[in-house]
């Protein structure tokens, strides 16, 4: 397919044309009030169709999408996630490499900064994600496992268990690449402790897991049964659930039954208003409602 033009529509500025004047758009009350329409062929990847439409901009969030006959020779798709990616590989800091990749229709990359974790250990991820939180790239990073990858060399730093734990405490979100494969092999005491902090989540099979970033661990209950049920005692889950309320509050959450909120936050059938994976919804009209008051 030949695109005559393509406009890619991402999560916070959109086609304006320079993209790292943040402050001063956001420092400017008339940008937050400006109302933009695009029309063209909007590639819908969720239902694999091109339909012919407009898209309504309000408050630099997106409106509405819908379909329109007469709209501009241009194709418009959502942005483009770079699922992993070495940022250092580039020899740039993440603002700079965000001037590269998001005009060209990247916004969100996941990135596994164990290069420069190499040379300068967590202070060197720390660098990486303070800039990071400057750009308008969304960027979401993940914990090196193998600082060094081997014990065959002399490194800056070296990132043991306890460190990959205070990553996820700062911020990230996966285990980055397991080079050490030997180790892995051998069962290596340290690179197996490294694996099982990343994969706890997984090993839950559902449930809730909740990560206070002032100590070491998880207080979970885990769920394996679809992710709603367990076949422990009533008196163990009732206690471990409340457990982890109580550690919810000790959080700053003011909640009284933060888990329960979150879970009839979706649940459709429940006056007034709740939340779907399709928009806002109003139980007692059955229909969906704009989330900005007209």
């Amino acid at each position: 397919m030949v695109f005559h033009q393509v406009i890619l529509i991402f999560y916070l500025f959109l086609w304006v044309d320079d993209l790292f004047h943040v402050e001063q758009r956001l420092s400017d009350n008339k940008f937050f009030s400006m109302k933009i329409v695009i029309s063209g062929k909007i590639i819908d990847v969720f239902n694999r169709r091109i339909f012919k439409g407009e898209v309504v901009i309000e408050n630099i969030i997106i409106f509405d999408i819908h379909e329109s006959d007469i709209v501009d020779d241009v194709y418009i798709l959502p942005g483009l996630t770079n699922s992993y990616v070495h940022i250092e590989s580039s020899m740039l800091i993440p603002t700079d490499f965000s001037k590269m990749v998001v005009p060209r229709g990247t916004v969100s990359v996941v990135t596994d900064p164990h290069e420069i974790a190499n040379v300068h250990g967590i202070s060197g991820v720390e660098f990486m994600m303070n800039n990071a939180a400057k750009s308008p790239l969304k960027i979401f990073f993940g914990a090196p496992s193998c600082v060094p990858a081997t014990s065959f060399e002399t490194s800056g730093a070296t990132i043991d268990y306890n460190g990959v734990v205070t990553l996820f405490e700062k911020g990230c979100i996966v285990l980055s690449e397991m080079m050490n494969f030997p180790g892995v092999i051998k069962g290596d005491e340290e690179v197996i402790k490294k694996i099982e902090v990343g994969n706890r989540l997984i090993d839950l099979k559902g449930g809730i897991a909740l990560k206070n970033p002032s100590s070491i661990g998880f207080l979970e209950l885990a769920l394996p049964f679809s992710g709603l049920m367990t076949n422990r005692p009533g008196v163990e889950v009732a206690n471990k659930y409340e457990e982890l309320n109580k550690e919810t509050k000790k959080m700053g959450c003011s909640f009284n039954a933060p888990f329960m909120t979150l879970a009839f936050m979706s649940l459709l059938v429940i006056p007034e208003i709740k939340l779907s994976d399709k928009g806002l919804f109003d139980v007692n009209t059955f229909h969906f409602i704009s989330p900005f008051n007209n």
